[in-house]
């Protein structure tokens, strides 16, 4: 039985009362507030849940020493490919050779994939928080959608199962999968080229083929397309943060062949390097700290290796490219963060006071100069001594960690102030919430409509608005024995759902329960994503009840931002 939606207590849409930023540009507004709402269910039998959510409207090389690529098949022709921006390092942190065999870290595998895709920089994404009308959701491009190469997580080196990115990881965009690693840690990538061209995989932790001694560096070899290559990296102290700085470093990985086109093309990935004993052996992750990447980047399609491709779809035949066109060439660049504009990328949901670290990059060429302003928030830097910041000046090739402790809830906005990107939509909200704010949607008492509960099927006169806890009579859950059921609420209008509560049902001498669960969410009801949390496997598999009278509570961490929540029984006795 699906009974109760706990939730924020925060208000509908956006607060009349707007706080004061020391800035002219601020467009963000606060939100409180109360109000109830609740849900229940069974699997054959009579299983009730309870949901916590907020009743708040969201609408507002081969290297020296353990350092090495290995190719996995043998080399295939193909055309090669110049890059001209490639330059020496300033220093050689591999000056003294480290035997691959003498580490104390742990081994951290990870298996990525050049993929090509179909990108929407977001001209026909909803913002996850703002209304439709909204005058900054308005805005449309010629060509809403882009053929481009990113790099993906697959679970092993057969890359036929793709890693899932769940709440913690959405925010990514464009970005490929978090690398991570501490000191004394060996990261071992295999590479799989699945694009059309060659690609490759890099980082300036990598050092370049050959050596300072012969005075020739030599750029990554390229791997071509359907071929494999391993590559090592040791983590050496100098590649973590000092003593004086925050406990992990941001750096980045990336193709290069051509580091132009590549880059716009769509391939770049974090990568994160902390000092030792950071990262517990069993996570990947400090559990203690969320974290975001946000990368800060003109896209320009025309500089695409698919742009020809792109522009052909876009443009009737006969068409004829002129590159020199200013038109053109407007047309096709975005100010994205994470490639995504105008307030559309998601996933950038944290807690009130929680300890927020956000990794800065910035991976463009002269024009990427960028002021990021986080509005209603301050940050701190850390150097010899810790300073607070609203807004942190990013120039071309700089990777930077930053630290926030949100001391305002609402939906804020984080940009770039420099006017051109500002005007241009090199912009992304984020939500900051109140844990300690929750209240019950009033799915028992009866706040939530019936038409507003709905299931793949019910049993006899086991309808699905009967789903409400402690429900009373002879039949007072909902049941279905159809295969792969469900049920689902819909709250009307986005929510933050905080955790769910289940019940069983007894009839006569029998009890009836939901024993194991998932969960599935959509802000249209037409998208759904299954809830990952912190889970390693593809979704989270949530403990249900053991009898038909016990409330069973399950909390969503990080908390789920949806219009609609649907609960698919897994386990059941009935």
């Amino acid at each position: 039985l699906l009974k109760e939606i706990n939730s924020s207590k925060e208000t509908n849409g956006f607060n009349d009362e707007q706080k004061e930023i020391p800035s002219s540009r601020d467009r963000t507004a606060v939100f409180k507030g109360k109000e109830e709402v609740g849900i229940s269910f069974s699997k054959d039998s009579g299983t009730e849940f309870h949901v916590k959510v907020s009743r708040t409207s969201l609408d507002v090389n081969q290297a020296a020493g353990g350092n090495f690529s290995r190719p996995m098949k043998e080399k295939s022709d193909y055309d090669e490919y110049s890059n001209t921006e490639e330059t020496k390092e300033g220093f050689d942190i591999y000056e003294d050779e480290q035997d691959p065999r003498m580490f104390t870290g742990k081994i951290r595998q990870y298996y990525i994939a050049a993929v090509e895709v179909t990108w929407d920089y977001g001209s026909s994404i909803p913002s996850p928080y703002l209304r439709d009308n909204d005058p900054r959701t308005s805005w449309r491009k010629l060509s809403r959608s882009y053929k481009k190469v990113v790099f993906q997580e697959y679970f092993d080196s057969t890359f036929t199962r793709q890693m899932v990115r769940g709440e913690l990881d959405e925010h990514l965009g464009i970005l490929g999968p978090y690398i991570r690693g501490q000191v004394e840690d060996t990261i071992m990538v295999t590479f799989k080229n699945m694009a059309s061209r060659p690609y490759s995989f890099h980082s300036n932790l990598l050092p370049y083929e050959g050596s300072q001694e012969d005075g020739e560096h030599r750029k990554p070899e390229a791997v071509q397309p359907n071929q494999v290559r391993q590559y090592s990296l040791k983590v050496l102290p100098e590649m973590a943060p000092g003593t004086s700085e925050f406990d992990c470093r941001a750096w980045a990985y990336f193709s290069s062949v051509n580091l132009e086109k590549d880059l716009h093309s769509g391939l770049i990935g974090p990568l994160i390097i902390c000092q030792a004993s950071v990262i517990r052996t069993t996570h990947i992750r400090q559990l203690a700290i969320q974290e975001f990447s946000l990368l800060f980047t003109i896209f320009d399609e025309t500089k695409s290796w698919y742009f020809a491709e792109n522009f052909e779809k876009s443009c009737p035949s006969p068409c004829h490219i002129q590159m020199d066109d200013p038109v053109l060439k407007s047309n096709h660049t975005f100010y994205a963060i994470n490639g995504h504009v105008r307030d559309t990328l998601p996933g950038l949901v944290m807690g009130l006071h929680q300890r927020v670290r956000w990794y800065l990059l910035n991976a463009g060429g002269i024009e990427d100069i960028h002021a990021v302003h986080f509005h209603g928030q301050v940050f701190t830097i850390r150097m010899a001594e810790e300073y607070r910041l609203a807004i942190y000046n990013l120039f071309p090739g700089a990777f930077e960690t930053v630290e926030m402790r949100p001391s305002h809830s609402g939906i804020w906005r984080v940009e770039c102030v420099v006017s051109e990107h500002e005007q241009a939509g090199m912009s992304a909200l984020f939500l900051v919430y109140n844990k300690d704010c929750q209240t019950p949607l009033g799915l028992a008492s009866g706040y939530i409509a019936d038409s507003q509960i709905t299931a793949l099927g019910h049993y006899g006169e086991w309808v699905p608005s009967l789903a409400r806890l402690d429900k009373s009579g002879s039949i007072n859950a909902w049941r279905s024995d159809q295969k792969n059921s469900w049920i689902q609420v819909d709250l009307l209008q986005p929510k933050i759902f905080h955790g769910i509560k289940t019940q069983g049902a007894r009839q006569r001498l029998s009890n009836y329960y939901i024993s194991q669960f998932v969960i599935f969410y959509s802000l249209d009801g037409e998208k759904w994503k299954s809830y990952k949390g912190n889970s390693t496997s593809s979704q989270m598999i949530f403990s249900g009840n053991v009898d038909g009278v016990s409330v069973k509570e399950n909390a969503f961490d990080p908390p789920i931002v949806a219009r609609y929540l649907r609960l698919h029984p897994t386990h059941f006795n009935f």
